[in-house]
């Protein structure tokens, strides 16, 4: 499947920049799309809910978060949308931190470092409704991170009309749909065929008693999952700050546990076309409209979540072994047209960086070589369907 051959394998953009240097001759960048993971959080939840130490928890994750008044020149600088949340944010927990604020601010100085200082895509008079989109899902630290961001990209002093509005997409279409009764039934199908409910129901039996000790909340009822224990271990760990010894014990367990799960469910296209078949329709309409001319669309930013990047770059350049992306990790898909025949050329940068796309693209029997496959612009849906096939889910007697 990875056979490194000229059908196969394209080094793109970056091989004929090592070649001529910086420029890439004879082609005009035409658009590029940014997909960002939001920047450091504190913990989804309180974890200490209903006990004593619920109060000093929530304090001390508090110190944690920026002065509202100290960002309020940034959060009400670039406006958006005003859309309620799938649920209420808590004022402390799954928001940004400051760290988070500075993490979003040095991309916001690389993407401009990239595409107005060297490509010179846009200027800081293209901050407008037709030069740039901006989109985030409807969490506190996917829409936080896109200001910082956009607080160094292109620093304003007063917010104007004609400048763009950060559209407000639900969860949805960027996480497994639970709403989705296909994608749930797909889901479910693939785990099963890993003997996986077995295997999960032994965990939580086994696992349940210490997490119910540390967590009485969780005693009279499994409300806690063990991905919420993954995610108390991991943010306390980033934060050096102290984990109960039990939990820390049962963690390498838990981490194995979510780790396999991540892998069935979110690393197969097959059984998660909600979030790699809408992302990449989103993304495609996109291009489309601008290639065609009907869109002047030249810088295009989506805030969003590690559910959305991971399948992004699995589909794309699968070679790449990146695991969980990091909080602050982003990808850059760059679109260069040809200014003789005007085809098009496709280049991925992830964290800054180009990375190879991998292309295996099939119509009947026959393939299609890359330069051609890049001068249909339908990378996204063709190449998703191919990937669905070399993951396909075996069949259960």
């Amino acid at each position: 499947m990875f056979a490194c051959s000229s059908k196969l394998f394209a080094l793109g953009i970056n091989g004929v920049r090592f070649y001529y240097g910086k420029r890439f001759p004879d082609h005009t960048l035409k658009l590029v799309q940014v997909f960002h993971r939001h920047g450091d959080r504190t913990p989804l939840h309180n974890y200490y809910e209903g006990t004593p130490k619920e109060k000093e928890e929530s304090d001390m994750w508090s110190e944690l978060i920026p002065d509202r008044k100290m960002m309020e020149g940034t959060y009400g600088m670039y406006k958006h949308e005003h859309t309620a949340p799938d649920e209420p944010c808590h004022p402390v927990f799954g928001q940004l931190t400051m760290e988070g604020v500075i993490q979003m601010k040095n991309i916001g100085t690389r993407l401009r470092h990239f595409y107005m200082e060297e490509e010179k895509l846009v200027t800081d008079a293209s901050f407008n409704t037709t030069d740039v989109s901006l989109r985030s899902t409807c969490r506190d630290r996917t829409l936080h991170s896109m200001q910082c961001l956009l607080s160094t990209l292109f620093p304003v002093k007063e917010s104007l009309d004609s400048h763009p509005i950060i559209k407000i997409n639900s969860d949805s279409t960027c996480v497994l749909n639970k709403f989705d009764s296909k994608c749930q039934q797909e889901r479910e199908r693939r785990l099963k065929s890993y003997d996986w409910m077995c295997y999960e129901e032994k965990v939580e039996n086994d696992l349940r008693p210490v997490i119910a000790k540390e967590f009485p909340a969780v005693d009279s009822a499994w409300k806690m999952k063990l991905t919420d224990v993954l995610d108390y271990v991991v943010t306390r760990y980033s934060h050096l700050l102290e984990i109960p010894e039990a939990i820390y014990g049962i963690f390498p367990t838990i981490y194995s546990y979510c780790a396999t799960k991540f892998d069935v469910v979110y690393n197969t296209p097959k059984c998660v076309h909600c979030i790699a078949d809408d992302l990449f329709a989103m993304l495609k309409r996109e291009a489309d409209a601008v290639i065609a001319g009907s869109k002047q669309t030249k810088l295009s930013i989506y805030s969003c979540h590690d559910t959305s990047i991971l399948p992004m770059l699995n589909v794309l350049t699968p070679m790449l072994s990146i695991g969980i992306p990091k909080f602050g990790a982003y990808l850059c898909l760059e679109y260069w047209q040809n200014d003789f025949d005007k085809s098009m050329q496709v280049a991925l940068r992830y964290n800054g960086e180009y990375e190879p796309i991998l292309v295996e693209h099939y119509q009947g029997e026959e393939m299609v070589m890359y330069d051609d496959f890049c001068k249909t612009l339908t990378l996204p849906k063709y190449l998703l369907d191919i990937m669905r096939e070399k993951n396909r889910v075996p069949t259960v007697d």
